[in-house]
């Protein structure tokens, strides 16, 4: 009996999502403010309600492009962490661009080329976990160890050294040799627990 119901909670969410994905869009349409209730961030590890000024969404539409006031930046907000979404009645002041975060879903201040060696299994979770950098990927002639490559603009290396950090072992870096360095540095606060 269980079974049967596991589609229909996979339904749920995604009408979840939906009726989210709609009060935004509303808010963005009418220019207002919106309370993301209970809101999940894995940046400060809290669960709190944040009032955001909605500019725009990813093209997946995953993931929300606000301006925080609280904060007086843009920031991006996962659609599947927001418990709801409500509409408030104060208009949206901030006029600025609306920054789309990259493929890994970071949003950073500058464009870095960054360029991977890839097992098979690195290879099918890159493009089954972030579907658009397939345009980015392709066959390494000459390699058996790491048939695929990925070589793609970043904004930061947060997001993309999530991904390189799941699979030790799985992926090289060709370049930059800045975001080596920057890999080696986060293994080094794990391994001393900094």
């Amino acid at each position: 009996m269980s079974s049967t119901l596991l589609p229909l909670a996979d339904g749920l969410m995604d009408i979840h999502q939906a009726q989210l994905l709609e009060h935004l869009a509303k808010a963005i349409d009418s220019g207002h403010q919106v309370s993301l209730v209970r809101y999940q961030s894995t940046n400060s590890n809290t669960v709190t309600d944040r009032i955001v000024e909605p500019l725009s969404f990813t093209d997946d539409y995953n993931v929300l492009v606000a301006f925080e006031p609280a904060a007086e930046k843009e920031k991006t907000f996962k659609i599947r962490r927001m418990e709801e979404a409500v509409i408030l009645d104060t208009p949206c002041t901030y006029r600025g661009a609306g920054v789309i975060p990259d493929l890994f879903d970071w949003a950073g201040p500058e464009k870095i080329m960054v360029e991977l060696a890839l097992t098979n299994r690195a290879y099918h979770l890159l493009i089954e976990d972030f579907p658009p950098a397939r345009a980015f990927t392709g066959r390494r002639e000459g390699d058996a160890e790491f048939p695929y490559f990925f070589k793609g603009e970043v904004l930061g290396f947060q997001g993309i050294g999530r991904y390189v950090l799941s699979l030790p072992g799985e992926i090289r870096v060709i370049e930059p040799e800045d975001f080596r360095a920057y890999l080696k540095g986060r293994v080094e606060q794990f391994l001393l627990g900094e």
